[in-house]
């Protein structure tokens, strides 16, 4: 059972990828916490299969886990499905599930981990089936789409992403620029600057 929320179709990319080799269900996460949605009820417990995973497929905002996804893992009721009555059964009900995370980035996942541990501990569900963190987390690069950073102006209508020097100064481009189509934004090349311009924001 993989739970995932994408905001620009990134990280659903991946889960569905994910799902496609597991061979595990796929459930987003968004359509739970929209109140207009009679048809996903949050509070109608998850079942989780004999030997079934769970994992969260998610990106990476501020370095942290999505407060979206943080308010559905705490919110979230999971059971696990009924043993056979055979003594392999019962065994297999005394096991705590395998929980992971993949989470999507630009660059750093930050403090990211703990942060979902730390929203774990709070659901009573999780922790009724042994599930006091994941057992392993992973990160995966992805084209960098966060928006927070000042965006430079050369009279190109699409919106650029500039890394900056830690002297606050950009690259004066030569042109052409080289703008290379990504699919959930575009990445702008610049070739080698052969001389700055202060940045002026």
């Amino acid at each position: 059972m993989i739970f995932y929320f994408s905001g620009t179709g990134n990280t659903k990319w991946a889960a569905a990828r994910l799902a496609a080799a597991t061979h595990e269900d796929l459930i987003p996460i968004a359509p739970y916490m929209r109140a207009d949605d009679s048809s996903h009820n949050i509070a109608e417990p998850f079942i989780l299969k004999e030997n079934e995973r769970l994992g969260f497929v998610f990106p990476v905002h501020g370095w942290r886990v999505p407060c979206l996804v943080r308010e559905f893992i705490r919110k979230m009721k999971i059971l696990r499905e009924a043993p056979d009555a055979t003594t392999e059964g019962k065994e297999m009900s005394k096991k705590h599930p395998f929980a992971y995370c993949v989470c999507t980035a630009g660059d750093s996942i930050g403090l990211t981990i703990e942060n979902l541990n730390d929203t774990i501990s709070q659901n009573a569900s999780l922790q009724a089936l042994g599930i006091t963190e994941v057992s392993a987390s992973y990160s995966l690069i992805m084209p960098e789409s966060y928006v927070g950073l000042p965006l430079g102006k050369f009279g190109i209508s699409r919106r650029l992403f500039i890394y900056f020097d830690t002297d606050g100064e950009i690259p004066f481009p030569s042109f052409p620029i080289t703008i290379i189509p990504l699919g959930v934004r575009d990445l702008l090349y610049i070739s080698s600057p052969s001389r700055k311009v202060p940045y002026k924001g």
